[in-house]
């Protein structure tokens, strides 16, 4: 899995990228969880439209709780709210079918971040990404600052 942050005409962006293997996997553990496919038009509250997997009972956020108790906190899984505000990270990213072949994610931040919010983040998504494919990784975060010359 890839995480990029981006800006694209001056808008923020989180670009999530899975390899074949690993979007099998969260799919697999998404319907052993009974989750079924829908359809949403209203995405992280950006009217974007989104094939994910639904809930009923908040089941992905309780089979992590479950494994992390209170080693981490503040996560949401409401596939209609904000992607990251006040500090509360949303799961629901996880339940996101990619589009394309390129199994790929993409959707606006509702504000530009701050250096401690990416970290706060990428450490969220790589507790989450461990758990769910079992598998211990390094996260290695680059922040890239350019400025465009007029």
């Amino acid at each position: 899995m890839k995480v990029e942050f981006k800006l694209q005409n001056g808008y923020p962006y989180i670009v999530i990228k899975y390899e074949k293997y690993e979007w099998e996997k969260i799919e697999s553990i998404l319907k052993s969880l009974g989750l079924q496919k829908a359809t949403t038009r209203n995405g992280f509250n950006k009217n974007l439209t989104l094939e994910y997997y639904r809930e009923t009972n908040e089941e992905l956020l309780n089979y992590i709780k479950k494994y992390f108790s209170n080693k981490i906190s503040n996560l949401i899984d409401d596939i209609n709210a904000s992607l990251y505000e006040n500090n509360k990270f949303n799961i629901a990213l996880f339940r996101v079918c990619p589009s394309s072949e390129r199994l790929e994610i993409k959707i606006l931040l509702d504000k530009y971040l701050t250096i401690a919010e990416l970290k706060d983040i990428i450490n969220k998504i790589k507790q989450v990404y461990e758990l769910l494919l079992n598998i211990a990784i390094q996260a290695q975060v680059n922040i890239i600052v350019q400025e465009e010359k007029k």
